[in-house]
């Protein structure tokens, strides 16, 4: 087994506990005041203000232009966020054990590549749920926004 070192997001300080008990490295994003020992993503060389619009990329950022100029003490670095992990198989019981589900050394069959990803997941197909969350604000804030540039008063 090689080593990993296994960065997870969160955006509430709330997931500390969480995060630490499982051995992965706390990483805070966004505008929330966080505890000392969170990795935050506005130190040093960052765009934290995109967040919003961007989401972990800032701490991707903030890793490339801070601590990839350093040497990592590990094989492997790996990144979840602190509802989605990586799974060891699809057929964990990750409710019994939670900490023997998850990833927390790199198996064998990852020593022939340099990039492990996930699954493909396509993101161009809106949920109904989500313009009506989001759609309903746009609505409220400009009720024009839905017609056509031709039917506007």
């Amino acid at each position: 087994m090689t080593s990993l070192k296994m960065y997870c997001f969160s955006l509430t300080n709330s997931n500390l506990e969480k995060i630490k008990k499982i051995n992965y490295i706390p990483v805070g994003l966004g505008k929330e005041i966080f505890d000392k020992e969170w990795i935050r993503d506005n130190t040093g060389n960052h765009m934290t203000e995109k967040n919003s619009w961007y989401g972990e990329n800032t701490f991707y950022y903030w890793l490339w232009k801070n601590d990839l100029k350093k040497k990592f003490d590990t094989d492997w670095v790996g990144f979840c966020h602190y509802r989605r992990f990586w799974l060891k198989d699809n057929k964990s019981e990750i409710y019994e054990d939670f900490k023997k589900s998850i990833v927390q050394e790199t198996p064998p069959e990852w020593n022939n590549h340099e990039v492990v990803l996930r699954d493909e997941i396509f993101v161009n197909s809106t949920k109904l749920s989500k313009i009506l969350k989001h759609g309903k604000m746009q609505l409220l804030k400009n009720p024009f926004v839905f017609l056509s540039k031709k039917n506007y008063p």
